[in-house]
């Protein structure tokens, strides 16, 4: 294999093992999320858990040749857009529409930081073949992706104007959907076969 060739299409046996190592992984994170932003992180921690059905069903199929390639350029445009949301005052706004207190910068720097960190190992595993990798890419997608992109977009509506984040929001959301096509194929079924 040479150094810019990718798995083929795998498809993925998820073991219970790996399911009790993905649900700790999974809780840790909320947990994580939730001590450092508090109920704001909420909607990231369902992000989370939708990712985790998603990953731990074992229903997928991973094109790396494709999925690998767009969790790059996913992980670029995520951090493109939390740049921008930092310098346009994203930590000190968005709590401040609930009634908290803004976020410090350490709060919002830590968290991004360590998601895109997370994200850049996880391609990495993924494209040794390391089962647990993929979740973080499912969140990437889903979480990071298509409902950040969603919700600044519906941010700016609701607002009728720019809204801290907007202008990479619909990068956001079409790398989080490629990332998604790329992921999401369902394992074809052998020729002969019928409607189940």
């Amino acid at each position: 294999m040479g150094a810019a060739s990718f798995p083929p299409r795998v498809t993925v046996q998820i073991t219970r093992r790996d399911q009790a190592v993905g649900a700790v992984f999974t809780a840790a994170a909320i947990a994580g999320l939730l001590a450092t932003i508090g109920a704001l992180g909420s909607g990231l921690a369902l992000m989370l858990l939708v990712s985790f059905g998603w990953w731990a069903s074992g229903r997928w199929q991973m094109d790396a040749s494709r999925a690998l390639p767009r969790a790059t350029i996913a992980i670029l445009v995520v951090a493109a857009h939390m740049a921008e949301e930092f310098a346009t005052g994203f930590p000190r706004e968005f709590p401040g529409l609930f009634g908290n207190r803004p976020w410090s910068d350490a709060q919002f720097l830590g968290v991004t930081g360590t998601a895109l960190v997370v994200f850049a190992f996880a391609t990495l595993g993924a494209r040794r073949g390391i089962r647990l990798a993929y979740l973080p890419l499912f969140f990437l997608a889903l979480g990071g992706g298509i409902a950040n992109g969603l919700a600044h977009l519906a941010a700016a509506a609701w607002r009728g104007g720019y809204s801290p984040g907007l202008f990479t929001a619909p990068l956001c959301l079409i790398a989080g959907a490629a990332l998604v096509a790329a992921t999401s194929t369902r394992t074809p079924r052998p020729h002969g076969s019928g409607p189940r």
